[in-house]
């Protein structure tokens, strides 16, 4: 069910098209303990738009990305640009 990063097949799948970029929040999400639903709540966004941001669907505006790095406690660099 799961492939070598963790992800379920749908994930992966999602991760070999063309989409937006990457990220670490899955790592950094898994790596706290919580639930994407838990995220999302906390940064005040949707579970299914924390999602496609977690996976590369979509793009997090800059406010959104400033959100995940707070909550994290890191650069929205080290998430989207350091992988």
């Amino acid at each position: 069910k799961f492939g070598v990063s963790g992800c379920t097949r749908e994930c992966s799948e999602a991760q070999g098209k063309d989409v937006n970029m990457n990220n670490s929040l899955f790592t950094l999400r898994s790596k706290f303990g919580l639930s994407q639903k838990e995220v999302a709540e906390k940064v005040g966004i949707t579970t299914s738009y924390y999602g496609m941001i977690e996976i590369g669907e979509r793009k997090p505006s800059l406010i959104v990305a400033y959100k995940l790095a707070k909550f994290f406690r890191t650069t929205i660099e080290s998430i989207f640009f350091e992988i």
